[in-house]
């Protein structure tokens, strides 16, 4: 899993991006608590993203909201800015 990513672009062509930072361990039965998934969201006019680290079982209800709101940065509490540069 690690290194894999999913994407949403919404009707304003804003990007949120899921990205697996890290792989899941085999031992590892319910892997919801693991705080593994990079949310990104691409921030071009600025060079960077705003991001959070979140658990795998945040991810879905992150996605729900995504699909309400679009990929509006300023609509999810705790990210930071990381410059591309």
């Amino acid at each position: 899993m690690e290194g894999n990513f999913f994407g949403l672009i919404d009707a304003q062509d804003r990007t949120i991006q899921f990205y697996f930072e890290d792989g899941i361990p085999d031992e590892v039965e319910d892997a919801r608590h693991l705080r593994i998934v990079l949310m990104d969201f691409a921030d071009v006019d600025n060079d960077g993203s705003h991001v959070r680290r979140v658990t795998i079982g945040e991810v879905q209800g992150l996605i729900e909201t995504a699909f309400q709101v679009g990929a509006d940065p300023r609509q999810f509490r705790g990210l930071q800015f990381e410059s591309w540069l």
